[in-house]
């Protein structure tokens, strides 16, 4: 569930065209779902978070009631999504692309 985008992995910067390619719809599809590209860096995340969510909960159960057994699994949880083939990037991170830092007012 490494989830790392394709349309941001060349330039590190996601566009609409990338994406609605990606996604195999027209740009303006894209722009029918999505108000704004915040409203789509939005529901990435959010859908990150949420397989994430899933992933590591499930590695948990696996590790039954012993705490170590739930953190192991948890490690291996993270091993296997952190696999080249799998992982493109933490999507968490790769959207602070989205918003570089504004230089100061007056600097």
């Amino acid at each position: 569930m490494c989830s790392g985008s394709r349309a941001t992995c060349s330039t590190g910067r996601a566009s609409a065209r990338s994406a609605a390619a990606e996604a195999e719809i027209a740009p303006t599809t894209l722009y029918r779902l999505f108000a704004s590209k915040d409203e789509l860096i939005a529901a990435y995340v959010d859908r990150a978070y949420e397989g994430y969510r899933e992933r590591f909960g499930t590695s948990l159960d696996r590790g039954g009631d012993d705490p170590l057994q739930r953190m192991l699994a948890l490690f291996d949880e993270q091993n296997l999504m952190l696999q080249p083939d799998v992982c493109r990037g933490c999507p968490f991170l790769m959207v602070l692309t989205e918003f570089p830092d504004e230089p100061p007012a007056g600097g």
